[in-house]
């Protein structure tokens, strides 16, 4: 992926089919970390560079940003984001263990399709259309199971948030994405090593001249490692990446 964007980046159009790419692509989160590393030195000022940094930041930020569940929480997501569900996400990420929730019977039925990936128990209580459904959470294996995934996903994340802050693009434009970034950082401990100081580059590809004729070829050079970033503003100086000490070749990113 990392000659593919070299190749397109100045193709309008070739970009915005790359970006529907990356926007669908199943790779765990580090490997858009990677990638971000591999293109920085190179397009740190590039509006795509921009918008592919903004996208995986705001990814990360999703699952860094909300607190892991402990206690009584329940780990896993619900896509749903009607009012009824909104209310529901509130009981599952609550130290509550039983809820009731007024409804219809398209509404409680709605509720209990989520009662087999939670480990719901439930009952109906009242007459006529509009009853009561009790929602009671049974905390067994698959609760715990779930919740400690959660909680692994939250560390991960905040750690590739360290990096991300150190990866942005410049200039370095205050917003609402960098000013959320940096609560993340400032409220967590910084990565025993850094990920995106994982990838070593050694033989990347700087250039290519694609064409039909005879002379169509590919350039190829030594680059350095992604350079150091000073921190935003109000970042500790221990959330500075420690230089990388070791050094990995650079590894195919879609077979992830």
């Amino acid at each position: 992926m990392n000659l593919v964007w070299r190749a397109v980046h100045a193709e309008g159009t070739l970009m915005e089919q790359l970006f529907g790419v990356l926007a669908k692509v199943t790779w765990k989160p580090v490997a858009h970390i990677m990638l971000l590393a591999l293109l920085r030195n190179a397009f740190v000022t590039s509006p795509h560079y921009f918008r592919y940094w903004d996208m995986v930041t705001s990814n990360n930020l999703a699952v860094a940003s909300i607190p892991p569940p402990t206690g009584n929480m329940l780990g896993g997501a619900v896509t749903c984001s009607c009012k009824l569900c909104k209310k529901f996400v509130k009981f599952i990420r609550s130290q509550d263990l039983s809820r009731k929730f007024m409804g219809t019977e398209t509404e409680r039925t709605h509720l209990m399709n989520y009662k087999a990936e939670f480990g719901l128990q439930y009952k109906n209580t009242g007459k006529g259309d509009v009853r009561t459904l009790e929602l009671r959470k049974t905390m067994n294996d698959k609760a715990y199971t779930d919740q400690k995934k959660a909680q692994d996903e939250h560390a991960l994340a905040c750690n590739l948030c360290h990096s991300l802050l150190h990866l942005r693009p410049q200039p370095d434009n205050v917003n609402d994405t960098i000013n959320l970034l940096n609560s993340v950082v400032l409220s967590t401990p910084p990565p025993a090593v850094y990920p995106h100081t994982t990838v070593q580059v050694t033989t990347p590809i700087t250039s290519m001249n694609i064409g039909g004729g005879a002379g169509a070829g590919v350039g190829v050079a030594h680059a350095p490692a992604v350079a150091p970033v000073a921190p935003a503003v109000g970042v500790p100086p221990q959330a500075r990446p420690p230089v990388a000490q070791k050094h990995i070749e650079i590894i195919n990113l879609d077979d992830d």
